[in-house]
């Protein structure tokens, strides 16, 4: 998990051409008010946002996790407000220290 986590990282800090041939979105993206999907999380799966991070071209990746069951939840939100899950899953691991490379 830590390391699909920092490849997301590296690849928001790609420059734009690099981010359009990488960025796969496997679900549709949709405009919907963020506090609203937020709550949908909470209120579904008990995940809160937990971190969140800012790409050079103004997309705002965020974490949501579940800290009981593991239950994770990626997005990523675009200037234009757009909101897309770009992944979730059931085996969120905390590594004390942080990944070894």
């Amino acid at each position: 998990m830590a390391k699909m986590i920092a490849a997301l990282f590296i690849t928001l800090s790609l420059p734009g051409s690099a981010w359009a041939q990488m960025m796969v979105i496997p679900a549709p993206c949709i405009h919907a008010e963020l506090k609203a999907v937020s709550q949908n999380l909470f209120d579904k799966y008990g995940e809160k946002q937990t971190r969140q991070a800012i790409s050079a071209k103004g997309m705002v990746f965020m974490l949501f996790e579940n800290a009981d069951t593991g239950t994770y939840t990626i997005q990523l939100v675009s200037p234009d407000g757009s909101i897309c899950q770009l992944d979730s899953g059931t085996a969120m691991e905390h590594l004390i220290g942080g990944p070894e490379f």
